[in-house]
């Protein structure tokens, strides 16, 4: 965090480790539009918590690939998986998404 909590300029890629979306609705613009702009932009990291399948979508190691912005890298962790993460340590995924109650 910078003193000016970034008024005056957003964060570089260089100061995000870690860039989270929500996405039901918005899980295609997620994946096709912001997932290569993220990579293109260097962020390291780019996380979608997908609610329409109840799970997480982990990028890792941007790069580029004929000019565009990719992750060299993706997992997907459903509702039940945990992972070891070198910043946040355990990360369980049931954790992260809303409490869903059964239809009725």
């Amino acid at each position: 965090m910078r003193p000016d909590n970034y008024v005056h300029a957003h964060p570089t890629a260089g100061q995000v480790h870690l860039l989270v979306e929500v996405a039901n609705e918005t899980l295609r613009t997620d994946r096709k539009v912001k997932l290569p702009l993220y990579a293109l932009g260097g962020i390291k990291e780019y996380w979608i918590l997908n609610l329409n399948d109840r799970q997480l979508e982990r990028s890792t190691e941007p790069t580029t690939i004929k000019g565009k912005g990719a992750y060299a890298k993706t997992e997907v962790f459903p509702t039940d998986a945990s992972f070891e993460h070198e910043r946040f340590g355990t990360v369980e995924v049931a954790k992260l998404l809303p409490i869903t109650t059964p239809a009725k």
